[in-house]
């Protein structure tokens, strides 16, 4: 009897062990909204293009601000051989030169650059909002495509069980031959539909897969689709606004637009150039050196810049401009998301509470009047149908509501990934 005892103990923990494990299988293989999101930022070439362009900016920033390079001459000639010295080719002078940037051009380009890496920083954020759209919007159209199959199957077993009572009944002489037809044709809808949403799940798990670098046989389960939080208010969202990289993207523009500005009209100014010289020369039959310094200047007879400061004044209205529109589309984009998820999620639950309910309420009343011979097959194959609209449509107004919570976090800019930190 104590063997007995001990061995159902250790099966019952075998049996334990291999449940846990393959929970946590399950959990291994389950692929979260914010894991999905990282992953597609980083296999993704847009946010990889914006970080080489970054990299440029970063590159331009390190070489402006430089003084530009001296120049050194070193003259060979016969000259002082003919004068007097011994035969052959001498060196007779000896010259280096330096620019000499006046008016503030190269402070003003360091700010150019300074701007307009700014502006790369904030192009990457966006490249990584973008992306993550697509990914999450890929991720909840998989969840409602592996949702929509699974309602399919749960539809196609209860008309399978209809169809099996019908063969009951026909074989007893209680259902008619077009009652029996309608059952079968209930049937062979369940089945297309089963059909179709495991068509259209496979798509959507090729398109995920694509966006996340994930070979074609690799696995995975997804959480299934929930109903997204209700938004804060709008007042709120359009403080938090103020922070969206697209606006702060277009600020920086701005100001690298007056910066050119500023660094044309300094150079207007031209630079001075400074230039030391050793000269050999003969002086009484003898060899010597002597020394000059000059000055050079540029002399602006045919153009004075005007015109590129009239192209670099063009350029900051147009930045100007540029920064309003992409104020104005943004504020309209999140109060748009905003109203429209707030709605959504109102709907949702009035469909809950009135539809479906209601729906699942009638089926299981006509289920039980219908097997007491009260109701009809008409009334329960309605009531069937009513009940799988209204999941149906539950689950895509889930769809809908997760889509625009989606696009409400794009319209405020907010990302989910923690790439844009580790490598901006």
């Amino acid at each position: 009897m104590r063997i007995l005892e001990i061995y159902g103990a250790v099966t019952a923990l075998a049996i334990l062990m291999l449940i846990v494990a393959s929970l946590a299988r399950a959990d291994a293989n389950l692929l979260s909204l914010e894991t999905a999101l990282e992953q597609a930022v980083n296999v993704s070439p847009l946010v990889a293009a914006a970080y080489a362009n970054a990299d440029v900016r970063r590159g331009e920033l390190n070489e402006s601000g430089i003084w530009p390079n001296p120049h050194i001459e070193v003259e060979v000639g016969n000259r002082i051989a003919r004068e007097g010295g011994p035969s052959g080719w001498q060196t007779q002078a000896y010259a280096i030169s330096q620019a000499l940037p006046i008016g503030g051009r190269l402070t003003e380009r360091r700010r150019v650059s300074e701007f307009q890496l700014s502006a790369a920083h904030k192009q990457v954020v966006l490249a990584v909002l973008g992306v993550e759209y697509q990914a999450a919007v890929a991720f909840h159209q998989l969840q409602w495509a592996i949702g929509r199959a699974d309602l399919a199957l749960a539809q196609l077993q209860q008309a399978k069980h209809f169809h099996k009572v019908a063969e009951k009944r026909s074989q007893a002489g209680d259902l008619s031959v077009r009652e029996t037809l309608r059952l079968q044709l209930l049937l062979h809808e369940a089945e297309a539909s089963l059909d179709d949403a495991l068509r259209t799940q496979r798509d959507a798990e090729l398109h995920l897969l694509t966006l996340l670098a994930f070979q074609p046989g690799e696995m995975f389960d997804l959480p299934p689709l929930t109903l997204p939080a209700m938004p804060v208010d709008i007042e709120l969202l359009q403080q938090l606004q103020d922070n969206h990289p697209a606006l702060a993207a277009a600020q920086q523009q701005q100001f690298a637009a007056m910066a050119q500005r500023d660094e044309v009209n300094a150079e207007r100014i031209p630079d001075l150039e400074l230039r030391l010289g050793r000269d050999n020369e003969m002086f009484d039959g003898r060899r010597g050196a002597s020394y000059s310094v000059g000055l050079q200047v540029e002399l602006p007879l045919w153009s004075n810049g005007k015109g590129r400061l009239q192209a670099k004044d063009a350029e900051v209205r147009r930045a100007q401009d540029e920064l309003r529109l992409v104020q104005t589309e943004a504020q309209q984009r999140l109060r748009q998301s905003h109203s429209q998820l707030t709605r959504l999620l109102d709907r949702i639950q009035r469909h809950q509470l009135n539809v479906l309910a209601r729906a699942e309420q009638v089926l299981a009343m006509t289920e039980r009047g219908y097997n007491a011979g009260e109701l009809t097959l008409t009334e329960l194959i309605d009531a069937t149908q009513a009940q799988w609209r209204a999941a149906q449509e539950q689950l895509d107004l889930l769809l809908l509501a997760q889509q625009q919570d989606t696009e409400l976090r794009r319209a405020l800019g907010k990302t989910v990934s923690s790439q844009v930190e580790h490598r901006s």
